[in-house]
């Protein structure tokens, strides 16, 4: 007879495990990652299709074709990004800015319940009570901090009084850097693959120089998404250290 007694509690943790997960920035950065990387050597490859348009001496590439690793690439930078659209939150200025004085009138009375309630109704993100109460508490910029707190809150943890970086400031600085080298390598595809296809599009004779000009371009407006997802994270690190260093 199988033994299924700890197998709710089992799943129930590891559900977990794989959810928190999903909503770290490593899983989101590795789709990203591995997107733009199999796009790359297609959209080079559109770009030098278009410089040769105005300069036929430019060596022709092997192959201009859109292949496999071309889908897959398109896939993975279309999972991470619907990822991170799924994940974000909108709402108004003025809903916000409401709802920011009433928890900061009102908070010292609160229950700690309805503080985390309303704390999580205006942050999206469900902290425990001391947290609340350090930030909303804070003597010279608590809605500062308390903004700093949401988006950095996966690098930072708590250490009885206040927040401290995750990792070590040396390797929380490179992963910075590392992301930030990596928006910049995005920024730079996206425009040279919306340039490119754009100029296969209209000055390219061949039909399937245009088809591939117009692949080039979605593949430049998810680079732009790429892009904008990697800059989040960029600033998701930024708004870490800057609240460490908010310490009262």
């Amino acid at each position: 007879m199988t033994d299924t007694a700890g197998w709710a509690p089992w799943s129930q943790r590891n559900g977990d495990r794989i959810i928190a997960y999903l909503i770290r920035d490593k899983f989101i950065s590795t789709l990203l990652f591995g997107g733009v990387a199999l796009l790359s050597k297609s959209i080079v490859e559109a770009m030098l299709e278009a410089a040769r348009i105005f300069n036929p001496n430019i060596a022709q590439p092997a192959e201009s074709t859109f292949e496999m690793a071309d889908w897959a690439g398109l896939m993975l930078l279309g999972i991470a990004i619907l990822t991170k659209l799924r994940l974000g939150r909108r709402e108004s200025a003025a809903k916000r800015k409401d709802a920011t004085l009433h928890l900061l009138a009102n908070f010292q009375s609160m229950t700690p319940g309805e503080k985390q309630v309303r704390f999580a109704e205006l942050y999206d993100i469900l902290p425990e009570t001391d947290r609340i109460d350090a930030l909303l508490n804070h003597p010279s910029n608590p809605v500062g901090v308390a903004r700093m707190y949401p988006q950095g809150a996966l690098h930072v943890i708590w250490d009885g009084t206040w927040f401290a970086l995750r990792t070590s400031n040396a390797w929380h600085t490179t992963k910075q850097l590392a992301l930030l080298t990596l928006f910049l390598i995005s920024v730079v595809m996206a425009v040279g693959s919306m340039v490119g296809g754009t100029i296969l599009v209209w000055f390219a004779s061949a039909s399937n120089q245009k088809l591939l000009g117009q692949l080039t371009i979605a593949e430049g407006i998810l680079m732009a998404f790429a892009a904008k997802a990697y800059f989040n994270d960029v600033m998701q690190f930024a708004a870490a250290r800057n609240l460490t260093r908010s310490r009262p």
